[in-house]
């Protein structure tokens, strides 16, 4: 069996692409907005697969927190207010939106026992802290493969800092983590192109 953690849900988009190579998802979604269209569209999709996912109403990091998430509403939301903001959608704008979020260490979340488990990383700057807590607690190795979008570049008050961790993780990881970053695909092609990685 092969269990996917998708971290940072947004609206599902990559979570459906992943229907054809997981057996069961576990979708992580902090904002509460997107939460909420996350599980209507579990509840009235036709689309088969979504019985296999388990959405929960937070995000990881690398510690408890309750945080601010700006831009909450669009696929750039953030913790990190001083994101920078060309990294907006300009036809999301309107949707402007600062929402209360909750966020987990990421080595708390148990993988499925038995299972090849995966993960994707795609949440607006918190990759970097998610890959630091499961590293410094041994729970990356539970993990057949990462599959990471970084963007913790898009960030001053991240980058100074988070610059050598990533170097040290990936080299630590290198065979594990698959860095997708600034990828210029569909997420079906990327998927795709993560299992070959694998």
């Amino acid at each position: 069996m092969k269990a996917l953690f998708d971290v940072g849900g947004f609206r599902g988009e990559f979570t459906e692409a992943a229907f054809l190579h997981f057996d069961l998802i576990h979708l992580f979604e902090p904002s509460p907005s997107l939460y909420e269209g996350l599980f209507e569209k579990k509840a009235t999709s036709t689309k088969m697969g979504w019985d296999k996912v388990h959405i929960h109403p937070y995000g990881l990091w690398n510690k408890f927190a309750y945080q601010n998430l700006y831009h909450s509403s669009t696929r750039s939301g953030t913790i990190f207010k001083d994101k920078v903001y060309y990294d907006v959608y300009w036809d999301e704008l309107e949707e402007d939106l600062v929402e209360d979020c909750v966020l987990v260490p990421a080595h708390l979340i148990r993988p499925i026992g038995g299972a090849q488990n995966f993960m994707k990383l795609n949440c607006e700057g918190c990759e970097v802290g998610i890959l630091e807590s499961l590293a410094d607690s041994g729970m990356i190795n539970a993990y057949s493969s990462i599959f990471v979008d970084f963007d913790f570049y898009k960030s001053q008050s991240l980058h100074a800092e988070s610059i050598e961790k990533v170097k040290y993780i990936m080299k630590q990881y290198k065979d594990k983590i698959y860095d997708a970053t600034g990828r210029k695909e569909s997420h079906e092609d990327a998927i795709k192109r993560w299992m070959t990685h694998i």
